[in-house]
């Protein structure tokens, strides 16, 4: 018996599929497929669209009234974020909490550009393209009381980019989500008057030290292409916490995606357990 629960630990352990993330200052173990990136964010966009439809980078330039603050170039959406937690989708059990070991989870993103934009009066819908973000595992959090000026170039904001840390990912926007207007990364639809609303999108890991975890292909975008990583946004400045410092809106998101599981370990594993429990029953059948 003593041996067919330890076949059983072992199977166990296979099926399982939990993979450690790789080498860093934190512990965080992910399970393939159960685990999803809960961050708050400051937002710099583009909004003050006019009335009707604008449907390249361009046009939407010059329908738009209030550029994005801070912005580089053709760039409508860009903003700095901090991982507040990584949790398992099925418990709500957490993997990573924000300070966990002394470090926290920051980054930065941007390159958004709107390129086909909906003004209805009420509300507005965009759909942009390009796009990437970067996380870094730091030791201080974000201070976003810098408000857009804190930006010090295209990729670089000041207390993220600059201190030192490490980058663990860096992804780039890419896939379509929409049905009806295929072929944009990311998608926003927000009230005029208060800039509630939403946004999504897709994102592939090129880079970053979990590159090899987290590039698994594993989702598919509304074109039939496989993607790594999936975007929700719910942002607003009700409360103008955002505008008060220069930003545009706070949100709060979650990035799904999955992990790389070591299969040959995982399946060398289940195979010796196979045998061993084989060769267990044949020896209680004697």
């Amino acid at each position: 018996m003593t041996k067919l629960n330890k076949l059983s630990l072992a199977l166990a352990m296979a099926a399982a599929a939990v993979v450690s993330a790789p080498a860093s200052a934190i512990t965080i173990s992910f399970t393939a497929g159960d685990f999803k990136f809960n961050f708050d964010n400051y937002d710099a966009g583009t909004t003050g669209y006019s009335l009707g439809v604008c449907n390249s980078a361009a046009a939407c330039d010059d329908a738009a009234s209030n550029p994005a603050p801070g912005g580089i170039g053709s760039e409508d959406t860009w903003g700095i974020f901090s991982i507040q937690s990584i949790t398992k989708i099925s418990n709500n059990s957490n993997i990573y909490v924000k300070g966990q070991d002394g470090t926290y989870l920051t980054g930065m993103f941007g390159g958004l550009t709107d390129e086909l934009v909906y003004n209805d009066g009420d509300d507005t819908k965009a759909f942009a393209n390009g796009g990437w973000m970067k996380l870094y595992e730091n030791t201080a959090d974000y201070t976003a009381s810098q408000g857009p000026a804190g930006r010090l170039g295209t990729y670089d904001y000041n207390g993220i980019t600059n201190v030192g840390g490490t980058l663990l990912v860096d992804a780039v926007f890419a896939g379509s989500v929409d049905f009806l207007h295929p072929g944009y990364s990311y998608k926003t639809s927000y009230s005029n008057s208060d800039l509630s609303g939403l946004g999504r999108g897709f994102m592939d890991v090129i880079g970053g030290t979990w590159k090899s975890l987290l590039d698994t292909d594993s989702l598919t975008d509304l074109a039939g292409n496989t993607r790594d990583l999936y975007l929700t946004v719910s942002f607003d400045d009700a409360n103008k916490q955002a505008s008060n410092i220069g930003w545009t809106v706070t949100s709060t998101g979650q990035v799904k995606g999955n992990v790389q599981v070591p299969e040959p370990a995982s399946l060398a594993l289940l195979g010796l357990g196979l045998v061993g429990l084989a060769a267990a029953r044949r020896r209680k059948s004697v």
